[in-house]
This record gives structure tokens, sequence and C-alpha cells, in this order.
């Protein structure tokens, strides 16, 4: 079998009465050089970066379309844009869930499968970690 070594190993949070999560520091690269670092929850099974709607303010350029968001095809918004993640520079689509998206005060929406291309990655549950290797 072979072998797997990981980098960075990334704690899941605590979220007192909901559960334990896989989240992780987003820094979203923005023209005037300025980042927006957001919480996000990685989701291996969305494709993009879901942002909850009320995000929808610090980025330009939006277009209406459908997309495959959480749960499925929605019809919101989206992005090209760019994120550092584990010092890569990664460019990206933005999508904007549906008004009707559950916002939580610990996260602004997910990250998905899209901007790990670049990096290997494997979790434990029962240890609640999220191991990642930058060079796969």
């Amino acid at each position: 079998m072979p072998d797997k070594s990981f980098e960075r190993s990334i704690p899941f949070v605590e979220m007192p009465g909901v559960g334990w999560y896989p989240i992780i520091q987003v820094a979203f690269l923005k023209p005037n050089k300025h980042k927006l670092t957001l919480p996000l929850l990685f989701d291996t099974g969305a494709e993009l970066i879901c942002l909850h709607p009320d995000w929808e303010w610090a980025f330009p350029s939006l277009t209406d379309c459908d997309f495959a968001g959480i749960g499925g095809t929605a019809r919101g918004k989206i992005t090209k844009g760019q994120i550092e993640l584990f010092g890569e520079v990664i460019d990206c689509d933005i999508g904007f869930g549906p008004q009707g998206m559950q916002i939580r005060t610990w996260m602004a929406g997910v990250i998905g499968r899209e901007c790990f291309k670049p990096f290997g990655f494997g979790f434990w549950e029962g240890a609640r970690e999220l191991y990642v290797t930058l060079k796969p």
C-alpha cells in the first residue's frame, strides 16, 4: 500500500450543541491587495466555494446563474476570484447560495474540492482532524 504523508494537520472545531467540523480560514485576495479572511467548512461533497449571500457586497462582477452548490444545483450568483490557501494562490469560481441558505455565525460558507486540486487530503473522523499534503 502506498505511503501517504501529510505536512499539515487541521483540527476540527467544536461548535457547541452542533458537532465537530473541519473549518479552514481562507484568504480571498482582493484587487486592491487587501485580503478578506473567512472561515469555511471543508465540504467534500461541494465542488466550488459557496458563500452565504450576505457576503455578496465584498465581491464585484457577480453574474446570476445556476451552479452546483450545496445540496445540488442552485440559482444564485457567481464570480471569478483568487484565494490563498496553504500558501498557494488559487484561481477559482466563487458562488453565492440562494437567499434561503441558512446563515451560521461560525462559517461564511463552504470550500469544495476545486480549491483542493493542488493538494492531497484525508481526514480522520475519530481524531477530528483534516490532513493536507502540499505536494501530492
